[in-house]
């Protein structure tokens, strides 16, 4: 967008050949475009797990019985009660995940 004015014509204020004020967003600046297929990004990370976190996690896995267990409990509405819904909202919040 130009202010008064074209380039070929002019802008009042600003001498015949310069450019005129740009109107637009901070982040809308022209920036150097380069073809991203040129670009080589190494790629080093990676994820190692422990014996220890491997044996927890068999240990913890959710078993068909478990699972039957869980769906009788919130069937009989176990969880229903203002206790248990804060203790599982606070073990979420500090879990991370939210």
């Amino acid at each position: 967008m130009t202010i008064n004015g074209d380039v070929a014509g002019g802008v009042r204020g600003v001498p015949e050949g310069k450019a005129p004020v740009q109107a637009g967003r901070a982040d809308s600046a022209p920036r150097a475009s380069v073809p991203a297929a040129s670009v080589a990004v190494p790629r080093s990370d990676g994820v190692e797990v422990s014996q220890e976190g491997r044996a927890l996690a068999r240990s913890a896995a959710l078993t068909p019985e478990r699972i039957d267990e869980v769906r009788q409990r919130i069937l009989q509405g176990a969880y229903d009660q203002a206790n248990v819904i804060d203790a599982v909202a606070r073990r979420i919040l500090l879990s991370g995940d939210l």
